[in-house]
């Protein structure tokens, strides 16, 4: 016997979702609509409003979803900049020169005992995390992401 009420608690999980504080903006959801924190239901609601024109409640609720907009838009960037340093923080920054020997990932579905890089492979274009490298063989030419190669030390190697 499975028990099937989640529809019973969809209402308190979406009002909990849309008045929670989340943690990459620093604001609710409902803020972001709204333009003011939410009035829950043990606080007291405010029973009046004063406005000199009718219509400065609508410069004054643009005004506030601005502020509160710039300041999502700059707690999202830092959050980003706090992720990235965080996930970078032991990924080598591999770079490659033009002409440098290179070996790319085969990316098509191989076998258990297939080789996992193609035959070596020139760097004739950088513009990083992209590269645009000639095979050797063939003379073909690929434009790949940095993380599907891999350096070949060359040393005492002619070509």
């Amino acid at each position: 016997c499975q028990i099937n009420d989640w529809d019973i608690h969809l209402k308190s999980i979406t009002f909990a979702y849309n008045t929670g504080q989340h943690a990459t903006t620093k604001l609710s959801p409902y803020q972001l609509q709204f333009g003011r924190t939410p009035t829950l239901p043990p606080h007291i609601p405010k029973r009046s409003y004063e406005f000199s024109k009718p219509n400065d409640y609508f410069h004054y609720f643009k005004q506030t979803l601005n502020i509160y907009y710039q300041h999502a838009i700059m707690n999202i960037k830092q959050q980003q900049k706090n992720y990235k340093k965080y996930f970078d923080h032991n990924r080598p920054d591999i770079h490659y020169s033009i002409d440098d020997i290179v070996l790319k990932r085969i990316s098509i579905n191989r076998s258990k005992l297939a080789a996992i890089y193609s035959n070596s492979m020139k760097v004739i274009k950088e513009s990083h995390p992209a590269y645009l490298i000639q095979d050797l063989d063939d003379q073909r030419i690929y434009q790949v992401h940095v993380s599907q190669l891999r350096s070949i030390n060359c040393d005492g190697f002619q070509l």
